[in-house]
Order: C-alpha cells, then structure tokens, then sequence
C-alpha cells in the first residue's frame, strides 16, 4: 500500500494582515505615481543642438483662475500643481475671458548657455503678463510686459512680447506665467535664440512690407482717381483701405510700436473704434457703387440701419468697458460683411455689370474675417494660414475692388457714349427743328431739320452766320 505524500505550504497570513499589505500597497503606488511637485505634466522642452526655435504649445499647462484671485505662491504650491490642465492644441487661443490664466512650461536644463535665449509671446494684444523666471538661489525674478505698459518700457521693443531668458531660466525648473487681458486671450509661445529671431523677424519685416506697401499703392491710386474724378466712390474706397490697414496694424502691433508707443489706453482702445469706421467705410461705399437706392432699396434700407448702428458703437470704447466693445465691434463687422455680400449677389442677378468684381472681392474679404471671428472665439487655431488669412483676403479684396472700380469707370464711360450717340441719332433725325443757346442767347447748335427751315443747306452754314436768338423769335423778350 503506498502511502501518500503531503505537500506543505506556507502559512497563509491572516485577513488583518493582508488588509494592512494591501493598503500599503495603495500608499506607494498612489505615491509613485503622483508627480513631484513644481514639475509640468506637459513634459519639459527638451534641447536639441542646432535646432534654434521651439514651439511651446504642446509644453504647456494651464490653469484657469476664474476671480483673478489666485498668488504666484499659492499657484506653485502642492496644492493646485495638479489642478492644471496639459494644453494639446497647437497655437492655443482660449477666446475671450474675464478669467486671469496661469500658464506653466518646464524646459529639459540642457539648454547651450553660450546662447542667448528669448521667450515671445506671438498674440501682440494681450493687456497683461507677469512671467516668473526661476534664479539660481531658489527664488523667481518677475517680468512685466503687455500692452498696458509703455512701448519703450518693454525689455525689448519688438511689436510683440519677448522677454530674455537667462541660463538659471532655463535650468529645469518649471516658468510661470500669469496672463489676463480683455481682448481674445491666444497663447502661440515660442523660444528662440537671439540669432534666429532676428533672421525671423527680417522675413517677416519683408511680408509686412509687402502687405502694408500693397494698401499703401492702392491708397495713392484711390486719392489720385478722387483728385481726377471727383467721385465719392473713390473716397469711400479710400476710407475703407485707411481703416482696415490701421486696423491690422493694431493687430500685428506695428501701430502700438511706430504711431503711438506712449499710449497704451488708445492702444487698447482704439481697434473698436477703428473695426465701427471701418464698417461705416464699407456701407457707404456699397451704396455708392452699387446704386443700392435705385438697385435694391430694401437692402439700402437695411445698409442704412446698420450704418447708424456702426455711428452709434464707434464711440462706444470710451463710454463702456472695451470687452463688451469689442464684442460689439466682431458682431457688426460680420453683420456688415454678410449683407453687404447679400446686397452684391442680389445686384449681380440683377444683371447689374459692377457687381461681378465686387461680390468675388467681398467674399474674398469674408472668408478671412470669419476664419478671423472664429479664431478670436477660439473655434480655430493659429496656424499661420488662420493667422493671416484677413490680410490675404483683404489683399485680393483691395485689387478686386480697384478692377471692379475699373471695371465701373468704363461702364459709366459705355453709357454716356450710348446715350450720346442716342442723342445724337434724335438730334440728327428729327423732322423738328431743335437748337441748343448760351446763356447770353447765342445759338450754339441746331440739327439739319433748323437749318433748313431757315432756308440754310447745312447745320454749319447757318452756325456759320452767328445767329442769336433775336433771329429766331419775333419777340425775344
């Protein structure tokens, strides 16, 4: 009979026992996987040789501070480190917010100290940035910059913001920035050194001059047709031109660096105002061009309204707070750029001939302004294209409009040759006999059918005699 052999096992631990491993197991895990305070979940920019320009937007944390009520000591404590959310869109816009926004960003420590370093802020028109930079001794070294604060008092007068970073900057530790504005808060960040800044900014020294050289020969053309033709049209046209090229160079900070750096109230105050005559530029000259009260007198009617609208809003930047005047000034421009591309379609099926020109002008413009509203709104990124798409669109609107007012001359000129040579053909071919006088009473013309009812064989031979009207009437008085 064979005898069965027992295995032994160790002892199982008792339930208490196991409880208390178990929670210890959650401790250390639950501590290991927490991150060490002050570091950004984003993950930290890391240093690559050769490479002289860093995009940030994926680097960044952020962390929203709805009163405005939140310290740097408070947002960099334990506390709220994990309250930040990791941003994951590139060229970050968060819209328009009365919220101040703590932004974070680490880089890997690594960074060529041989270098010079620069921090840019790429959206020119936010009001407010205080950006904590670490030191060697542990502390952070405060920097102030924003549109708020006097041109010639930025660390470095560009036309947006930029600030220098120092090696203990770049050490590792994390950099904090604190923005809050009432325009649109976009947040495209980036780390250059000094050397490719600077290559960058001549390459886009050379798109704006470009760009505001076009607006500049389209402004010279526009007042030398006022001088030479006399038309309001042309007036219009040049206040439109004026406005959207003082508006974009508010926006790209080129306004607030060369025509007033020691303003920064009208600075920030002065693109509603600008976005309301802008609007009042483009109403006047589509009723001019296209003939609204003859063409389409309800969508005059309608252009009429909004024409008061924009008077009324121009100075509202100055009576109210410039959030809600912004707002406003978005709302009518779109409302104005929607009706007046209706009221060009409506011309056009009309079979008016100068609205072909203006409606592809306009809806050139209209699409960059929308891509514009929808990125103010923070619906779109921006991405260069967005970026830039209103001064593309305005480009192609300025030299469609100048060939649609082309385009206007000649069709103008076609109508008074066809009415004149219908006048002619009256004139020549009446059985009735027609002259025209001088004020004084001098006969300066008659048609065949005068000349010979007074007994001339041609116009010319009895224009010959210089008759006045003494010889036409038995009493002239």
């Amino acid at each position: 009979m064979k005898q069965s052999r027992k295995r032994t096992f160790p002892e199982l631990a008792s339930p208490q026992s196991r409880l208390f491993f178990f929670l210890l197991f959650l401790l250390v895990s639950g501590g290991l996987a927490q991150p060490r305070t002050g570091l950004c979940a984003a993950g930290p920019v890391t240093y690559q040789p050769g490479r002289e320009h860093y995009s940030l937007d994926l680097h960044l944390d952020i962390l929203e501070d709805r009163d405005g009520s939140l310290t740097f000591a408070k947002i960099s404590s334990p506390r709220l480190a994990q309250q930040y959310r990791t941003n994951l869109e590139n060229k970050p816009n968060l819209g328009f917010s009365s919220s101040a926004f703590w932004v974070r960003f680490a880089t890997g420590g690594n960074f060529d100290p041989k270098q010079e370093w620069l921090l840019e802020l790429e959206y020119s028109l936010l009001d407010r940035v205080d950006i904590y930079l670490p030191q060697n001794q542990g502390g952070y070294l405060l920097k102030e910059i924003g549109d708020q604060l006097p041109f010639r008092e930025r660390e470095i007068e560009h036309r947006n913001l930029v600030v220098s970073l120092t090696p203990s900057a770049l050490s590792g530790a994390p950099i904090y920035l604190r923005i809050q504005s009432e325009s649109t808060i976009s947040l495209p960040m980036a780390i250059w050194s000094r050397q490719a800044f600077i290559k960058h900014e001549h390459r886009e020294q050379f798109v704006f001059g470009l760009y505001y050289g076009i607006i500049l020969v389209m402004v010279v053309y526009s007042f030398l047709l006022l001088l030479t033709l006399r038309d309001l049209t042309y007036f219009y046209y040049l206040l439109f031109i004026l406005d959207f090229g003082l508006y974009q160079a508010i926006m790209h900070g080129i306004a607030y660096e060369y025509l007033w750096p020691e303003h920064p109230w009208w600075n920030s105050n002065s693109m509603p105002l600008i976005g309301a005559l802008g609007a009042i530029g483009i109403i006047l000259f589509t009723m001019k061009f296209l003939d609204t009260a003859r063409q389409t007198p309800l969508l005059h009617r309608l252009l009429l309204c909004i024409l008061a609208a924009a008077a009324a809003l121009a100075p509202m930047p100055f009576l109210s707070s410039y959030s809600l005047a912004i707002r406003a000034m978005i709302l009518l421009d779109t409302i104005t750029i929607s009706t007046v591309m209706v009221t060009g379609i409506v011309c056009m099926f009309y079979r008016y001939r100068p609205a072909r020109y203006f409606v592809i002008a306009w809806l050139m413009f209209f699409l960059g302004i929308i891509i514009q509203v929808l990125r103010v709104y923070g619906l779109l990124n921006n991405e260069a294209m967005i970026i830039n798409a209103p001064q593309i669109g305005s480009v192609f609107t300025i030299i469609l409009l100048a060939l649609a007012l082309a385009d206007r001359i000649d069709a103008v000129r076609k109508q008074a040759t066809e009415a004149q040579e219908q006048f002619q053909s009256i004139f020549n071919n009446s059985t009735e006999g027609i002259f025209r006088t001088s004020a004084a009473g001098a006969i300066t013309m008659v048609n065949p059918a005068l000349a010979t009812i007074f007994g001339y064989s041609s116009p010319a031979e009895a224009l010959a005699t210089s008759p006045n009207i003494d010889t036409i009437y038995v009493n002239p008085e």
